[in-house]
């Protein structure tokens, strides 16, 4: 199985609003942004011609139980408390978002988990694709680059759109001694095999950063 979760937290906690810009388009943004992600899953589904989704797609919103327009996304929306809780950066938060999908979904360690951010938007479906055609052959796919400088890093990634197998999410926790990034590509170049690792040149995304809300091709 392939699960593909879709992060969002509508409303930014505390802790985000220290390293962001105000964002008065930040529900519509998430919204056209996992409108074009569903797309992307049907464009597969009718390619494949069996009628059955290629990915399971799963928003999970961490501002509480409530009615929002992710209900009409087409998919099923989990609401989590976890953007009351405080961590060193916000990363935290959206791992233990991460790890409640793993927990609601029964996510088993064998699964390969799509993680996409919602404010960031898939400019077509070629990564997906690949992931599902190579599903088998690798444990993690993962573009190591530092947003900032643009450059390729061996310890720093880019942390919108990730491919990881549902054990090693489960293993994994921030130990917020550097960026959230550069943690991740640590962990994963350290748990999972040379050969079992995609590293990704070219995921085919539009993003949104939101300490200054510049728009970038990933």
């Amino acid at each position: 199985m392939i699960y593909l979760i879709i992060t969002t937290s509508i409303i930014p906690n505390e802790n985000s609003r220290h390293y962001s810009v105000e964002d008065p388009n930040r529900e519509r943004r998430y919204l056209e942004c996992i409108r074009e992600c569903m797309n992307v899953v049907h464009e597969i589904q009718r390619e494949t011609k069996t009628g059955i989704l290629p990915v399971c797609p799963v928003i999970v919103e961490n501002n509480g139980k409530r009615q929002t327009p992710l209900n009409q996304m087409g998919c099923e929306v989990i609401y989590t408390n976890n953007n009351q809780l405080s961590f060193p950066h916000k990363g935290g938060n959206e791992m233990a978002d991460i790890k409640a999908v793993l927990r609601h979904c029964n996510v088993k360690d064998d699964d390969l988990v799509i993680k996409m951010t919602g404010r960031y938007k898939f400019i077509n479906a070629s990564f997906v694709k690949d992931v599902i055609r190579r599903q088998h052959d690798y444990d993690a796919f993962l573009k190591f680059f530092n947003v900032c400088t643009r450059e390729f890093m061996r310890n720093d990634c880019v942390l919108g759109a990730y491919v990881l197998r549902g054990r090693l999410l489960k293993e994994f926790d921030y130990k917020y001694e550097r960026s959230a990034e550069c943690e991740f590509a640590t962990y994963v170049r350290d748990h999972v095999a040379s050969d079992r690792l995609c590293e990704v040149q070219h995921i085919g995304m539009e993003c949104c950063f939101s300490d200054d809300l510049r728009i970038e091709y990933i």
